[in-house]
């Protein structure tokens, strides 16, 4: 009864194996235990995983915080986690820095901003996300009119990736604050991404 609050912390060293997501999973889809935040943050997490997670986030009605930080995720977790957020109506806020996800994982989340409404904060830092990734994000955030904060500093996003989100941040009127903080611009690219800043209302971090 009531809400309550899961954290399991990286800092205790804990193994997170499939036995440990198959028991987040069932507490997920549980009608009685309401979890509404759940920090999950270096516990060795794999992909594999990370599959239980997002089965459990389809149908879940209650958790708004999710942190997945510091494991090892790659593209095929991300790939998991981003469709399970595609039918999802409650999480606000996911936290994935520090793992694998790349390119092809940032290009799953980018499909996933196009149709969820809900999530407002995404932290992708320290993903070895390229220009790839970054573009499919930025031309996504065309569309979406929820998300509000984009952490997508110390990856290794070049100048392409530096326009794409020029261009998007100029029609985009809902992102409040993005970091690039650094990725792999040039001075021109970087020049340009501060000669737009009077234009747009996003605190840019470059």
């Amino acid at each position: 009864k009531g809400s309550r609050i899961v954290s399991l912390r990286g800092t205790m060293k804990t193994q997170f194996g499939n036995l440990a997501a198959a028991a987040f999973k069932r507490a997920l889809q549980s009608r009685v235990t309401k979890v509404t935040h759940l920090d999950l943050c270096n516990t060795s997490m794999t992909s594999s995983c990370v599959i239980s997670l997002a089965e459990a986030l389809q149908s879940n009605i209650t958790l708004v915080r999710l942190d997945l930080s510091c494991n090892s995720i790659d593209s095929f977790g991300a790939a998991a986690m981003a469709n399970g957020l595609k039918s999802n109506r409650t999480l606000t806020h996911l936290q994935l820095r520090g793992n694998h996800i790349s390119d092809d994982g940032a290009a799953q989340f980018a499909q996933c901003l196009r149709s969820n409404r809900t999530l407002v904060y995404l932290d992708l830092i320290g993903n070895s996300i390229k220009c790839l990734g970054a573009a499919a994000i930025a031309q996504a955030l065309k569309s979406n009119k929820t998300l509000t904060h984009l952490q997508l500093g110390w990856n290794k996003v070049g100048d392409s990736g530096a326009v794409e989100f020029a261009d998007t941040l100029l029609c985009n009127k809902s992102l409040v604050f993005l970091s690039l903080k650094c990725n792999q611009f040039s001075e021109s690219g970087r020049s340009m991404l501060k000669q737009i800043k009077p234009f747009i209302s996003c605190a840019l971090r470059i």
